[in-house]
């Protein structure tokens, strides 16, 4: 079973291109990035601000998984 990662951005040009970057970077490792968030994945990565980090862990139930900002804000 392959291992699969979320990605969520907060939608502005700069982060889609960071999510870009990385959702190459995790399938060459052998990662499935998911389209729509999974519970089970093995890690969620949010590019943006605070605010999307901390959203993003409140709109999906306080998952029980890791969670990994990379800060795209100002």
């Amino acid at each position: 079973m392959k291992k699969s990662v979320n990605i969520i951005t907060n939608g502005t040009p700069y982060s889609a291109e960071v999510a870009a970057k990385v959702n190459s970077r995790l399938t060459e490792y052998g990662y499935t990035v998911n389209e729509e968030f999974s519970h089970d994945a093995e890690v969620t990565i949010t590019i943006g601000g605070d605010g999307l980090f901390l959203d993003s862990i409140q709109d999906h139930d306080l998952p029980k998984m890791p969670f990994v900002g990379i800060n795209t804000g100002h």
